[in-house]
Parts: C-alpha cells; structure tokens; sequence
C-alpha cells in the first residue's frame, strides 16, 4: 500500500502513529549510548534541542523531538507556575518520575 507508514509495525504495536514514532525515535539512539543518555538528558532536563541530532534522525523523527523537547518544556513551565513556588522556598515533589519539575524549580 502506497499510503503506508513507513512506522506501520510500531503502529500496530503502539496504536497510535504518534507513540510508534516516539518509540522509533528513542530506539535510534540505541546504537550510542553517549547520544542516548544526552538525547533523554536534553529532552528531560535541559529542554532546547540539540542541533546534532538532526543529522542521526529523519526529518520526521528530528522534528518530533523538537517537539517532543517544547512540549515538555512548556509542560514543566506551567507545573511550577501552578506550584507557585519562590525563591528559598522547599519543595517536596512526590512521584517524581524522573526529576524534572524539582530540577527545573532548582
């Protein structure tokens, strides 16, 4: 089929396009364990792209992860806006997953 992702067996795995290519584009930096830990450092942490990617992944995929890095910076941004927390104050973040809201309220 002419119209067929080239995603379609992430597709079928995942149910959705959107989380096949999520999947397809943390398993393309399999091979590297270095670009591995600074794409899920970058996309959890420090929240900009890294422009070097975008020669390791297709076009489709880089501009998920561009996406994917707004989307979560804005998704924290608005976490501590809601915690309304300020300087000197102690948070506590409870069910953390993997740090970001307390390391971006640091």
């Amino acid at each position: 089929m002419a119209n067929e992702s080239p995603y379609q067996e992430q597709v079928k795995e995942s149910g959705s396009y959107r989380s096949a290519m999520e999947k397809v584009l943390i398993r393309s930096f399999y091979d590297s364990p270095a670009d591995l830990h600074d794409f899920l450092f970058l996309i959890y942490y420090a929240f900009e792209p890294v422009e070097r990617f975008r020669d390791k992944l297709p076009e489709d995929l880089y501009d998920l992860y561009v996406e994917k890095v707004g989307l979560h910076k804005r998704r924290i941004a608005a976490i501590a806006e809601i915690a309304g927390a300020n300087d000197g104050d102690h948070v506590l973040d409870l069910a953390c997953d993997l740090g970001a809201v307390s390391h971006y309220l640091t």
